[in-house]
Order: C-alpha cells, then structure tokens, then sequence
C-alpha cells in the first residue's frame, strides 16, 4: 500500500492502506557511474480514519412493535463523511435496558418487538471499522415504547327490575384499544362502583 513512484520521487499511499508505520527503502545510482548506488528509508505513517458514533433517539407503538430508528449510522461519520456505510463499519449490538429492543446489523435498524410495555429504554451499540479492526466507537440509543390508546365510552342499558336480566351485553363493544375493538384478550376489567348492590358488572364477560 505504500510506494515510490521513480518517474516523480513521491511516496504514495494507496487508498484502503490500514493504520500503521510502514518503511520504504529506495535507492539512488549514479547515472554517470553505474554502481555508484546510495540507499536511504522512508518512514510513513499512516493514520485510521476518525469515526463518531452519535446518540439516537425512536418512538414505537409498545402494542404493535415496529422500527423505532431506521439507521443507527444516519447521524455517524467515518473518515468525515456522513452517514457512515456498512462498507466501511460492522455494527454489533452491545446492550439493551430490554430485551424487546433489538439492533439489526444488517441495515442499522433499531427494532421494538410487539408486545413490550410501555417505557423509556437504551440501546448500545458499536461501530467498528473494517479497515482497521480493534478500532470502534459506541453509542446509545434512547427509545420511548407507548402504550397503546385506550377508549373508554359510557353505555346506557335497562332491564326489568322484577326478573333481573342483562342490561348490557357487553360493556366492551363500544371501547377501543390501540384503535381497535377492546377485547378482553388486552384488557382486564374492574367493576370500581356500583349506586345499587344488585346491579353488577361480570368482568369475565
């Protein structure tokens, strides 16, 4: 990767050279007097390219999962070029305040798996370069899970007071949860007050 080039006298590096000290030995000879040669050293040293891995920052639907950063390596740079390329830099994951919080190394993607309770939670990973391998950096990843809206609507229902009987079906038909009917595969429900002891909710139903 690192050269003299006879017809200018300039030591060239090439592109892709990793970091370190290298050492060209060139030579010298008399035009005049074949033979007569001198021999001298070139120490150069090259230099890594600087990479900055920078915090981020996603939202999700805690319900539904889904992606909350597209790229982690949008808001990097590598050698002062941003974004940073997965040419240039492998991607691991490093940590996660959940385990419902995943990085996908492949496309930089943060991922929030459906079902995760609503939360703030972090995510750590790390950048290192390919050309010159050891050499990383880490951030983190702030991600905030919502829980799902839900909807709670008045209902109004009658019923013969001698015989008793159902005065609403179903107090769920009209609630919604994450926009949907409410169900009680999602939701649990509670009687909390009643103005008469016979009149009662049956939460299984």
């Amino acid at each position: 990767g690192v050269t003299l080039d006879p017809a200018t006298g300039a030591v060239n590096v090439a592109p892709n050279t990793p970091a370190g000290t290298y050492t060209v030995v060139y030579q010298v000879e008399d035009k005049l007097n074949p033979g007569q040669t001198k021999q001298a050293s070139v120490t150069v040293t090259v230099t890594a390219p600087v990479m900055n891995a920078n915090t981020d920052t996603g939202t999700a639907n805690g319900f539904t999962g889904g992606v909350a950063v597209p790229n982690v390596l949008t808001n990097d740079t590598y050698n002062g070029v941003s974004p940073a390329s997965l040419a240039n830099v492998t991607l691991t994951q490093v940590s996660a305040s959940n385990p419902g919080l995943s990085l996908d190394p492949a496309t930089g993607a943060v991922n929030v798996a459906p079902n995760t309770p609503a939360g703030t939670y972090t995510l750590v990973y790390q950048i290192e370069d390919k050309l010159n391998p050891g050499q990383t950096k880490q951030a983190s990843v702030t991600v905030t899970v919502g829980a799902p809206a839900l909807v709670a609507t008045n209902d109004t229902g009658s019923a013969n007071g001698f015989v008793g009987g159902t005065a609403v079906a179903d107090v769920l038909a009209n609630d919604t949860y994450n926009g949907a009917p409410a169900t009680l595969t999602n939701v649990t429900l509670t009687q909390v007050s009643t103005t008469d002891a016979k009149v009662t909710l049956d939460p299984a139903t």
